[in-house]
């Protein structure tokens, strides 16, 4: 988490949420179909100092879709290369 902008009194007024992943794909043999690579996703939060409340599960929730957008990819990426790597 970054901050993007301060407001007049130097609070936060945005962030930018990083979840940053390195990863190696590898057959159940230990061949390395891809090596070592990082995906990362960043979302921006406002941050609204009127509604102070709901916004730790507001970052709560978006960090548990940003891990389950970068889940998505790798299994993606891992059927992509797996397939291509069996010639099918």
């Amino acid at each position: 988490r970054r901050n993007i902008s301060l407001n007049r009194t130097g609070l936060a007024y945005e962030f930018d949420l990083i979840y940053k992943v390195s990863y190696e794909i590898k057959t159940a043999k230990g061949e390395v179909i891809e090596p070592q690579q990082q995906f990362k996703v960043n979302r921006e939060q406002y941050n609204d100092q009127f509604l102070i409340i709901g916004r730790a599960e507001e970052e709560l929730k978006m960090r548990q879709e940003m891990r389950q957008e970068i889940a998505e990819t790798l299994v993606r990426r891992m059927a992509f290369l797996l397939k291509n790597k069996s010639g099918a």
